[in-house]
């Protein structure tokens, strides 16, 4: 059975206290890194933004005035390279007040305030009318919504047809073992996620939305190893300022955490591309 999943309230209370750690241990960037094989050693930094990259490929935005939802946008990075990258129009939402305030912050800083704004607001009432943006993704962040399926019908509802949607997140690749199991979910509940999904579920989640599943990369070869040993050798270089910041408890869960998705062979990490259907599209 699935467990309670947190409130969007306490969603936003748990990041408003932890974004400063977890830029600390993650950097900037909410969300794992990419390396292309063993011999690449690029920073997690690097990776990370090389992460990015693939996601904005994926949503083919192209150049010019196209409008792209960022549901979850932590501090705002992601959501900046794309709007440098492709000069699109980007609104960026979280739950956490403090984060709104630190990407609001980055966008004027960097001279993208008038391409770029981030709002507070709920996935799951989503404040924006049909059909309003040519573009969604969920970076590293669905997994913290309660309903998956009520969050993509939601993305799909503010999406124009023919609008395509990515995401990224953990899955089960394999049944995890019983004497796993626990572990595994006390990880996902440390950082306020829902329980880890099956990959046999999207097809479904994307049907009922009225999305259709267009790519579904794997990789998790080129991102959870990298990223776990790089968010522990950080967490262990710095641990005073983390447990200054979030307090030895969360400090500590925080390790073991990473060292459970480190060392949980059957947990994967998915890229997602879905488009919307309806209206004349395929």
């Amino acid at each position: 059975m699935p467990r309670t999943a947190a409130t969007p309230e306490q969603i936003g209370e748990f990041f408003d206290q932890a974004n400063h750690a977890l830029e600390i241990v993650t950097g900037r960037n909410f969300h794992v890194g990419y390396w292309t094989g063993p011999e690449d050693d690029s920073s997690l930094e690097e990776a990370t933004d090389r992460l990015t990259d693939q996601m904005i490929e994926s949503i083919r935005v192209g150049q010019g005035d196209f409008r792209v939802l960022d549901i979850g946008c932590g501090l705002g990075r992601p959501a900046l390279r794309l709007a440098r990258a492709t000069g699109a129009l980007v609104t960026g939402i979280s739950v956490s007040k403090e984060q709104i305030a630190h990407a609001t912050a980055a966008a004027k800083a960097e001279g993208l305030a008038d391409r770029v704004r981030f709002q507070y607001a709920d996935a799951m009432s989503l404040p924006f009318d049909e059909n309003s943006f040519d573009a969604v993704w969920f970076f590293e962040s669905i997994m913290l919504m309660p309903d998956r399926g009520e969050a993509l019908r939601q993305a799909a509802r503010v999406l124009r047809p023919g609008g395509r949607i990515a995401l990224t997140e953990p899955f089960e690749r394999v049944p995890v073992p019983a004497h796993r199991r626990d572990a595994v979910d006390a990880c996902m509940a440390n950082f306020r996620t829902t329980s880890i999904v099956q990959l046999d579920r999207y097809p479904g989640l994307f049907r009922e939305a009225g999305l259709r599943l267009v790519e579904l990369r794997d990789i998790t070869g080129n991102t959870i190893t990298g990223s776990m040993t790089r968010y522990i050798d950080a967490l262990l270089s710095n641990q005073p300022e983390v447990t200054d910041s979030v307090g030895q408890e969360t400090a500590e869960r925080m390790m073991r955490g990473f060292e459970r998705l480190q060392n949980t062979p059957e947990v994967g990490y998915l890229h997602l591309v879905a488009v919307r259907v309806g209206d004349g599209q395929p």
